[in-house]
């Protein structure tokens, strides 16, 4: 929930430059995408790292995964979906930061070719990105091409048959759609790197900001 006076940014890039150059600026952003550009907070006093996530202390996670059509899926997306849940993807997913939900079979490349558009949240971009780089690395008659821009678009471009793939950043709500979990991401809040109002919030405390109910940092604890 966002208030009237909220903006609205659909690129994790563009969120990371607008909290940049706002001093005031609070967002909310992927783990994975995190720089040096802003400043992440705590939240209940427990820091957004792979540790506070698997721990399940920090309380702000979302699931990551791909989204597609039963009645469309070709070879190759199958395989590149058994890929990217094998444990041959886990390290890749975990150096970026993520908690893999992978399997324990290691992926064996199979004589396949063709190509695989993918599109759909841009928080899922970077890691996607590397493990169609990995998965053509490993099948040299493959070309997977990544698109993002946001969820809706991703799934509303997988119904229509446009992409073979979407990636969302939350829970599938669309029963005639089925996806693949494969990671969960911690969500970043951050600030810009100047604030040094905020450090910490409570749970209570972002809710109460999203909702308008907090309107400047005079009435935070």
């Amino acid at each position: 929930m966002t208030t009237d006076n909220s903006m609205v940014i659909n690129s994790t890039n563009g969120v990371l430059k607008a909290v940049g150059v706002d001093k005031t600026a609070i967002a909310y952003i992927s783990l994975t995408a995190l720089d040096d550009s802003v400043k992440a907070i705590k939240i209940d006093g427990v820091s957004p790292n792979k540790a506070t996530i698997e721990s399940g202390q920090y309380k702000l996670q979302r699931p990551f995964g791909l989204c597609y059509k039963k009645d469309f899926q070709t070879d190759l997306s199958k395989d590149f979906l058994e890929y990217v849940k094998s444990k041959s993807a886990k390290k890749l997913i975990e150096e970026d930061g993520l908690l893999a939900l992978t399997n324990e079979k290691e992926y064996k490349a199979k004589n396949i070719q063709g190509k695989l558009t993918i599109t759909g949240s841009s928080s899922l971009s970077s890691i996607v990105e590397k493990l169609a780089e990995n998965y053509e690395k490993l099948n040299k008659n493959v070309e997977v091409e990544v698109l993002s821009n946001e969820s809706l678009t991703g799934l509303k471009n997988v119904k229509d048959n446009v992409v073979d793939i979407a990636m969302i950043s939350n829970k599938l709500q669309d029963e005639s759609l089925s996806s693949e979990i494969f990671a969960i991401d911690g969500i970043a809040i951050i600030v810009n790197k100047e604030n040094t109002q905020i450090n910490d919030l409570t749970m209570k405390e972002l809710r109460d900001i999203y909702r308008g109910e907090i309107r400047n940092t005079g009435e935070l604890r």
